[in-house]
């Protein structure tokens, strides 16, 4: 990594020289995406931890700690297909530096993993880094930002088609997506996160709204409250669930999940069916009171009792309460079969009837009349 003086004064030329007219970054909060699938976490799954890296679960955001040089941080998500490098329309995230670092300029970074690239690699990780963007300055404490990668510049942990930068990156060598997607056409994103690398000491930031559009495909990842009875709101890579430093006050966190997160009471008849991901919802009125319906078979809190027709979609409109007490009838159920023979045979005879008597009014002996 650079000094904090190198990269703020290659930064100040690029910017001087007009290299570079693209800023890709903004102040304020990530705003929805018409079309995206919100995924919402209350956990650290999915993290990796190196050395003595942190993550904590909070209730607007995922923490992340690196107290020395070799401590990391990272996290991602794989995508349920791949999206072609040139097909991505949109990235971004949130983020919010809580505790000065030996790098001022340092912040969590936005990562694609790659498959399909040209060159000496046909696999790769492209590495976007607020600091690396000209115009850009260093992030205050306590101040919020959004950043739009898919406008920024780039840096790849290894050697593929193009000349771009490896190993750290560089303000010469970092490139666009669109020039990496030019020298390697056949490259296609396999899955995306976020990270906080080795060299990057001291620095306690959160992250949030991780937002992921390309072709097809579209996905905004957030942090909310742990559930209150999960262990699983921090971790770190000795294994303890305490942090070396207090995290920011969150307003409201504990509240605003007490109602709809809590796991199910040991022995209930419903403990075995919970989601896996802390969150319990006992029926259909419990998520729409929480303002979660419809919910997705992604999303927290779903399981199969809330999800009467197996469409991945729990509480729907058409859907009753549903939950413990039982499953709702679903299309397709089945009759008993003397139910259905029993029918049959009685709309055989009732038809044999009527053709008989229709017969018989035309075929009856002369003087026999019906009487009115």
């Amino acid at each position: 990594m650079l000094s904090k003086t190198v990269r703020i004064g290659a930064i100040a030329a690029l910017a001087a020289s007009g290299l570079v007219g693209v800023v890709a970054a903004s102040t304020g909060t990530a705003a929805a995406t018409a079309g995206c699938v919100p995924v919402l976490h209350n956990n650290t799954a999915g993290i990796s931890l190196t050395a003595g890296g942190k993550a904590t679960a909070l209730a607007d955001g995922l923490r992340m700690e690196t107290p020395a040089q070799p401590d990391a941080v990272s996290w991602k998500t794989t995508l349920s297909a791949p999206v072609a490098l040139k097909d991505i329309t949109q990235l971004s995230y949130v983020t919010r530096k809580y505790a000065a670092s030996d790098n001022a300029a340092a912040l969590p970074a936005y990562r694609l993993y790659l498959e399909g690239t040209d060159g000496a690699n046909d696999t790769a990780t492209l590495i976007y880094e607020p600091y690396y963007q000209p115009g850009v300055g260093n992030p205050a404490e306590e101040e919020t930002r959004t950043w739009a990668p898919h406008g920024g510049f780039w840096w790849s942990n290894r050697s593929i088609a193009g000349g771009i930068a490896t190993s750290g990156g560089s303000y010469a060598g970092n490139q666009t997506l669109a020039q990496v997607a030019l020298a390697n056409p056949g490259a296609k994103v396999v899955a995306f996160g976020v990270g906080q690398g080795t060299y990057n000491d001291k620095l306690d930031a959160r992250v949030n709204n991780v937002l992921f559009k390309g072709k097809f495909k579209c996905e905004t990842h957030s942090w909310v409250a742990p559930a209150a009875s999960s262990s699983s709101g921090s971790v770190s890579a000795s294994a303890s669930s305490s942090s070396s430093s207090k995290p920011p006050s969150q307003s409201g966190s504990a509240s605003a999940s007490s109602s709809s997160s809590s796991k199910p009471p040991s022995g209930s008849a419903s403990s075995s069916s919970s989601s896996p991901d802390g969150v319990y919802y006992a029926d259909c009125d419990a998520v729409r009171a929480a303002g979660k319906a419809p919910l997705l078979s992604n999303q927290p809190g779903y399981r199969p009792a809330l999800d009467s027709d197996n469409d991945g979609i729990a509480c729907e409109d058409s859907e009753a309460s549903g939950g413990d007490g039982g499953s709702l009838p679903k299309t397709g159920d089945s009759v008993p079969v003397s139910a259905m023979v029993a029918g049959g045979a009685g709309l055989v005879l009732f038809g044999a009837g009527l053709l008989w008597a229709l017969w018989y009014r035309r075929n009856r002996p002369a003087g026999v009349q019906f009487e009115a």
